[in-house]
């Protein structure tokens, strides 16, 4: 049991850890939308399709 509450403890710590890099480091990309401006750049100059970018 103790060994159990050991892992479940190191587990939801790694869990924690990892949201606050991917926050930090902008890697969470679910919140971030592109600007009709940025959207144009991307399919007209560097070729991207709209489903891409």
């Amino acid at each position: 049991m103790r060994f159990l509450s050991f892992v479940t403890v190191f587990l939801f710590s790694f869990s924690l850890a990892a949201t606050g890099f991917a926050e930090e480091n902008g890697t969470n990309v679910s919140e971030e939308r592109l600007t009709p401006e940025e959207l144009d750049y991307l399919v007209n100059e560097v070729g991207n399709t709209q489903e891409e970018s």
